[in-house]
C-alpha cells in the first residue's frame, strides 16, 4: 500500500504538527483573550477572532485523529467532519455580517477554500485516490501559516483601530 495511506508512518510528524498547532493555539488564545475588549466590540474583529480560533483548534483535533489508532476510512470520516462544520458555521457568519451591512473581507472565502482541501484530503482517505496523507499534511501545514498571517492581521487591525500603530507604521522596514 502507498505511503499515503499508511496512516502510521506519519506518526512522528503529525506529532510534531500537533504540538506546533496546540501551542499556537494557547497563543491565539492569550493574544485574544488581551485584545477581546476591542475584539467584543466589532462584530468582524469577532468573526476573524472565531475563525482563528476554530481553525487551530480544528488542526490540533485533526492531529489527534491521525494519531489515533484507526481504519484509513475512519480517518477519512472524522477528517471531513470539522471541515464542513467549519464551513457551514463561517457561511453563516458570511451571511450574518453582509446582512449587517458591513463590508465582507476576502479572508473568509480562502478559509473555506483551505477547508475544502481538508474535505477532499478526508474524502481522498477515504476513496484511497487523489493524495491521502499528502493533501491532509499540506491543508494542516497551509492552515497554520494562514491562521498566523489571521492573527497577524487581527492583532495589526486592532491596533491601527486604537491608533496604537503610529511609531511602527512611520519607523522604516528592516527590508528597506
Amino acid at each position: 500500500m502507498h505511503a499515503a495511506y499508511q496512516i502510521g508512518q506519519w506518526h512522528s510528524l503529525y506529532t510534531t504538527l500537533g504540538g506546533a498547532a496546540a501551542a499556537l493555539a494557547g497563543l491565539l488564545f492569550i493574544a485574544v483573550s488581551i485584545q477581546i475588549g476591542q475584539i467584543a466590540k466589532s462584530p468582524i474583529f469577532r468573526a476573524r477572532a472565531w475563525g482563528n480560533t476554530f481553525m487551530i483548534v480544528s488542526l490540533v483535533v485533526n492531529a489527534g485523529f491521525v494519531l489515533t489508532p484507526q481504519s484509513v476510512t475512519a480517518l477519512g470520516v472524522e477528517l471531513c467532519v470539522p471541515a464542513i462544520v467549519f464551513m457551514v458555521l463561517m457561511s453563516r457568519t458570511m451571511y450574518l455580517v453582509v446582512r449587517a451591512g458591513l463590508h465582507l473581507p476576502w479572508r473568509p472565502f480562502v478559509s473555506i477554500a483551505l477547508n475544502l482541501v481538508g474535505l477532499a484530503s478526508g474524502v481522498s482517505l477515504i476513496v484511497r485516490r487523489g493524495g491521502g496523507m499528502y493533501l491532509v499534511t499540506l491543508e494542516f501545514l497551509v492552515g497554520i501559516v494562514w491562521v498566523m498571517y489571521g492573527a497577524w492581521g487581527l492583532l495589526v487591525a486592532i491596533a491601527e483601530e486604537g491608533g496604537e500603530v503610529t511609531s511602527v507604521v512611520d519607523s522604516p522596514s528592516p527590508l528597506d
